[in-house]
């Protein structure tokens, strides 16, 4: 009796200990590398980059394991809310936007687009829905037009201001920065040539990225009559700029400010919160509080796509009226580190690989930089307990056929030579520069 007795209560100690001390199967540390977190940034991980319906997600990688999903910008809501700063400028300045005298009012108004690189689906989509705001999407043969070419072809449609103000729509012309190898000074001369011979000025600027309007509102400065130039990503140039009433022109027209501080966060703590083994992975210290308090200020701008395995963060419209508010000490902003909220320092001290872009080179500017300067920040600041393995690409180069300069030439190879050793680690941050290239990641995790 007393060795049965003695055998059930060291039976007994041995199973608390272990249960104390032993983590279950799936903690970090018993993981195989393909059950290990995986959070791709950058671009939506796609099969396809063309179609602006369905996206058609890479289901198939998105599903990887359990711990697998994609961290970004919510490109359809930006693209809406595109539309919508431009519209509800003209709605607010109709009697003035007209860059004719008020007699000689036509009840036209022409714009441009500039694309930062119309091969992309956010750029595609940025395209659709302005022109579908302003009636220029449908092309003669019914199909929409979602391309954009600089070949001297207008499209025409229309606008209806709430007050019942009627506009004929212009489509004047359109400009992909990256395909075209444009610089946005040979852009900013092209449009303001066409403006001083115009006979019908342009009245709009739409920029699909704050870097392109930064060149085309500068080039604006030698013209007799500003011009509302637009843009997204809301860098400081153009927070500045948007709340600068003194400088004798109109300022900066608006921007849909991405805050890259908050992408840099959601991308850490999502893949820390994976790591745990956190149900609430995608929601725990980002739109609801955590052990120290750490949430973030605007959780309404954030969704997270369960069926697409998505946690996507949308913009906010600044513009004169009320950047203030958004954006209360905008005058000092800094890209790199946009909290009020006191996020506090995250404990999880695991391992994890991380891709990003070079840092450094002046051929890298404006919302690149930022965005991955504000990556860096919260390595070293928030998330400083991490073992990070950072791995720079992007550090091939090609000549621009028009100005002889050397670009860069983003590529993926860089990163994937980097993606070794993949036992050292708990987590993988994967900037995806091209939406079809997860499975190559992926299939690595596999061996």
């Amino acid at each position: 009796m007393k060795k049965i007795l003695s055998t059930f209560f060291l039976t007994c100690l041995l199973f608390s200990c272990a249960s104390k001390n032993s983590y279950p199967l799936d903690k970090f540390e018993e993981r195989m590398n393909y059950q290990k977190p995986v959070v791709f940034y950058s671009n939506p991980v796609l099969l396809e980059k063309t179609d602006t319906e369905n996206y058609y997600y890479d289901k198939e990688s998105l599903s990887f394991n359990d711990k697998t999903l994609y961290v970004g910008q919510d490109d359809v809501m930006i693209a809406s809310q595109l539309a919508e700063m431009v519209f509800n400028y003209i709605d607010a300045n109709s009697e003035t936007i007209n860059r004719k005298t008020k007699e000689e009012d036509d009840g036209i108004l022409k714009y441009i687009l500039i694309a930062d690189d119309n091969s992309t689906v956010a750029s595609k989509l940025k395209v659709k829905a302005i022109r579908k705001r302003f009636d220029t999407l449908i092309s003669n043969d019914g199909k929409e037009n979602l391309e954009v070419e600089d070949n001297g072809s207008t499209k025409t449609g229309s606008l209806t201001t709430n007050d019942g103000k009627k506009f004929t729509m212009i489509e004047a012309g359109s400009f992909d920065m990256k395909n075209k190898k444009y610089e946005a000074s040979t852009v900013t001369s092209s449009l303001i040539n066409q403006i001083e011979k115009s006979t019908s000025p342009l009245d709009l600027v739409i920029c699909f990225s704050d870097v392109d309007g930064r060149s085309i509102y500068n080039g604006f400065d030698s013209t007799k009559n500003s011009i509302p130039v637009f843009g997204v990503g809301g860098d400081s140039f153009s927070l500045k700029t948007i709340g600068n009433k003194n400088t004798g022109r109109l300022p900066y027209a608006g921007t849909v400010y991405i805050n890259q501080s908050y992408l840099a966060y959601m991308r850490f703590r999502c893949l820390v919160n994976l790591i745990d083994n956190r149900e609430d992975f995608y929601s725990y210290g980002i739109t609801k509080e955590d052990s120290k308090g750490s949430v973030l200020k605007y959780p309404q701008l954030i969704r997270y796509d369960n069926e697409n395995r998505q946690l996507l963060l949308s913009g906010q419209i600044l513009n004169t009226d009320n950047i203030a508010s958004i954006v209360p000490d905008y005058d000092n902003f800094d890209d790199k580190n946009n909290f009020e909220d006191g996020i506090k320092e995250i404990d999880n001290s695991s391992a994890i690989w991380v891709s990003r872009v070079k840092r450094g080179d002046g051929s890298l500017s404006g919302e690149l930089n930022n965005f991955d300067d504000c990556q860096y920040n919260f390595e070293k600041v928030y998330f400083s307990k991490l073992k990070i393995k950072a791995q720079d690409g992007y550090n091939e180069f090609e000549t621009d056929p028009v100005t002889g300069k050397k670009i860069y030439e983003k590529s993926e190879s860089d990163f994937l030579k980097k993606f070794i050793n993949l036992n050292d680690y708990q987590g993988y941050l994967i900037n995806l520069y091209d939406s079809l290239n997860a499975p190559l990641y992926l299939s690595s995790l596999k061996q």
